[in-house]
C-alpha cells in the first residue's frame, strides 16, 4: 500500500477514513518528436540568415552573413573568420529601417573586422613586452 494518502472526509454525524491512491504517469517527448522539433529550430535559424558570402585564401577565410533580429528590431551583419588558423567573430548591428543602406552596413562590418584583427595583432605584440 505505497503512495497512499489518508483523507478525512467529514460527514454529518459520523467520521470515516478513506484511502486514496494516486498513479503518477511520466510523459516524455518521443524521440521522433524531439528530432522533428530540432529540425524545425534548425530551419528557423537558417531562415533568419538573409544571405551569406564566403571569402578565402591560404591565410584568411571568412564567412559573412546578414540576418534579422526581430526581438530587437535590428539587422545583424556578422563575420566569422579565420586568420592564420585562429577563429574570430566581428559583428555590426543597426536598426532594421537603416539596414537598406547595404554599402554602409557592409563597410561598418569591414571596419569591425579590422578592429578585431588589429586588436589581436597589437595584443600579440604587447604580450612580449615586459612591464
Amino acid at each position: 500500500m505505497r503512495n497512499q494518502q489518508i483523507v478525512v472526509v467529514p460527514v454529518p454525524g459520523e467520521t470515516r477514513t478513506e484511502y486514496v491512491t494516486k498513479t503518477v504517469h511520466e510523459h516524455r517527448a518521443p524521440t521522433d518528436a524531439s528530432v522533428k522539433l530540432l529540425r524545425e529550430m534548425e530551419q528557423a535559424a537558417e531562415a533568419k540568415v538573409v544571405n551569406a558570402v564566403r571569402v578565402g585564401n591560404t591565410s584568411f577565410e571568412c564567412v559573412v552573413h546578414r540576418e534579422v533580429d526581430n526581438m530587437n528590431d535590428q539587422a545583424v551583419f556578422r563575420a566569422v573568420f579565420k586568420l592564420n588558423g585562429k577563429r574570430d567573430t566581428a559583428e555590426h548591428r543597426c536598426e532594421r529601417r537603416n539596414a537598406g543602406d547595404l554599402v554602409a552596413a557592409w563597410r561598418a562590418l569591414r571596419d569591425e573586422i579590422a578592429k578585431v584583427i588589429a586588436t589581436r595583432m597589437i595584443e600579440g605584440a604587447l604580450m612580449g613586452i615586459e612591464a
